[in-house]
């Protein structure tokens, strides 16, 4: 159950990667802080894919620890989104719409880890 579990969480994130990377190539042409806000996404969902992929192919889950690995990442994601906030008000244009990437990444890691947190701790 458990690798099934994951499974479905890898293939959110690369749907939501791909959807956020489509998104990212229709604004990178605007001027700042549109157009980083656009590489930013792009850049963060490439990297999704790239975490997801392998996960998605050959789930091996450990089970004594996967609870562990879902709080330590669902506090990154909340160091994302306090570093994009720290980017988007001590920033240039630029700088700005990069944290605001970074901002709306965290949140959208945030919820699916949580959503695969809940399912694995309730069970």
């Amino acid at each position: 159950m458990l690798q099934r579990l994951m499974v479905a969480h890898c293939d959110r994130l690369i749907i939501v990667a791909v959807l956020f990377t489509v998104a990212g190539l229709f604004v990178v042409r605007r001027p700042d802080p549109v157009g980083s806000f656009g590489w930013m996404t792009i850049g963060w969902s490439v990297v999704n894919i790239l975490i997801a992929l392998p996960g998605r192919l050959s789930p091996k889950v450990d089970p004594k620890t996967i609870d562990d690995l879902l709080a330590f990442n669902l506090g990154l994601n909340v160091a994302y989104v306090a570093v994009g906030i720290t980017l988007l008000v001590l920033g240039n244009p630029r700088v700005r719409g990069a944290g605001i990437a970074v901002i709306v990444q965290g949140i959208n890691l945030l919820v699916l880890d949580g959503y695969l947190y809940s399912q694995i701790v309730n069970g």
